[in-house]
């Protein structure tokens, strides 16, 4: 039997997602480790020379009406909607034990023992944000306030038993993001996360994993220390750190919260700056550039995000324009409707 991971993302993010395959790989070498690739993939990519060892892609999940459902979502949107559709996949392969799901922005530092144990008397396995409460306004307002918007788990990491609960659960998963993988924070939504705060109530076999060495990220180092030691390993709370998600890593963002809320002294900064090094030395400065190619019509034309709304929430549209990325001038295209009528509808709705 095997324990499948796999990770989901664009080729812009394919140097951390490498990072994160070898990392698991270091650990776990009788894992499988999948790339759930949310786009084409281009001649120039060679899967013996990757660290994979296998790949998914989009037409891989039977996905209906590929095309509009991708028009539909921003690129975060798709790379968090194929979770559920992949998981299953996986689950379903006969001679699967497991799957976990790791975000590729995440780096594996120590075998995930407890993951497997918990596996043993639970399908399903979370981690919180949180562990505790926080104690000053700002925190409160930053990291509880935001888990509230963003969902109590983090699913950067979760891990599903092949049995009939965590196939039942993928199942659910995977129709809730195809139909709500969006982020509509008005309505409740945030991509995969908030649905899985129904999981404590839908799903009896659930572990909540309440272990600081776990899904370590930049809105919870205020409560885990993590320091380094003799031999250069890293520890939180005195324990092997198990992996970190480094999140916020493009752009200030993450920096800017460990700035604000890692301990004195932490040794999370020297974590932040050895896989900044790894990430660069994996192609981050070849591929963090590559444009996601559902930006654009096929004739080259930019999609903005009102488009995309159209889109998503006119059922006419989506049954008159099949393929919205196409546009040919000799059959009507969504695009044609758009700039004749569509723009003027949807501003005035």
């Amino acid at each position: 039997m095997t324990t499948r991971c796999y990770t989901s993302f664009t080729l812009s993010y394919l140097a951390k997602a490498r990072v994160l395959a070898e990392s698991v790989h270091e650990h776990h070498p009788d894992w499988e480790v999948w790339a759930m690739v949310c786009e084409p993939l281009p001649p120039s990519f060679d899967l013996e020379n990757e660290p994979f060892d296998a790949v998914l892609t989009l037409e891989d999940l039977e996905l209906p009406g590929l095309a509009g459902w991708v028009f539909s979502h921003s690129v975060v949107e798709v790379c968090t909607g194929v979770k559920g559709a992949a998981m299953h996949r996986l689950l379903t392969l006969p001679d699967t034990e497991a799957v976990l799901y790791l975000d590729p922005d995440v780096a594996v530092f120590h075998p995930l023992i407890e993951v497997e144990r918990a596996l043993e008397r639970g399908s399903i396995v979370l981690t919180p944000h949180q562990l505790a409460p926080e104690i000053e306004r700002q925190a409160v307002i930053d990291n509880e306030m935001t888990s509230l918007v963003h969902g109590v788990y983090n699913l950067g990491f979760v891990a599903v038993r092949a049995d009939a609960q965590g196939i039942d659960f993928a199942a659910w998963w995977r129709e809730r993001l195809i139909d709500f993988c969006f982020d509509d924070r008005m309505s409740g939504l945030f991509t995969d996360q908030r649905w899985c705060d129904f999981v404590p109530v839908y799903f009896d076999r659930h572990v909540i994993l309440r272990l600081p060495a776990y899904n370590v990220g930049p809105w919870n180092v205020g409560q885990r220390n993590v320091t380094r030691a003799a031999d250069g390993t890293y520890l939180v709370d005195g324990d092997p750190l198990v992996f970190f998600h480094f999140s916020g890593f493009d752009g200030s963002a993450g920096r800017r919260m460990l700035n604000t809320y890692a301990q004195p002294g932490s040794a999370v900064f020297d974590l932040w700056a050895e896989y900044e090094s790894l990430v660069v030395a994996n192609g981050q400065t070849e591929v963090e550039t590559l444009a996601w190619p559902y930006l654009r019509f096929d004739d080259g034309s930019a999609i903005d995000q009102l488009m995309r709304d159209a889109y998503r929430y006119r059922p006419d549209v989506r049954a008159a324009f099949a393929d919205p990325f196409c546009v040919d001038r000799g059959l009507p295209s969504f695009r044609e409707w758009w700039d004749s009528e569509g723009l003027q509808q949807w501003a005035t709705r």
